[in-house]
């Protein structure tokens, strides 16, 4: 049963589990994936992960991670 801790701040309806668990070997590609996403993403060099997040949505960042895994 996965865990239903969030971390602080973390808004009560965002996501936790973004998909299938990664072994070690795949996780430093997926970070890295997942930091392009937001980078690619993002509207400006001010806007922040979780207001890229926000508006973006879960989606694009799943992909990237297990596109890369």
């Amino acid at each position: 049963m996965p865990s239903t801790r969030r971390l602080p701040g973390c808004r009560r309806d965002a996501p936790f589990i973004l998909g299938p668990a990664l072994n070690t070997a795949q996780t430093v590609d997926a970070i890295d994936a997942l930091v392009d996403a937001y980078l690619r993403l993002r509207t400006s060099g001010e806007e922040r992960f979780l207001d890229t997040y926000r508006r973006v949505g879960l989606q694009p960042f799943k992909e990237a991670v297990y596109a890369a895994a």
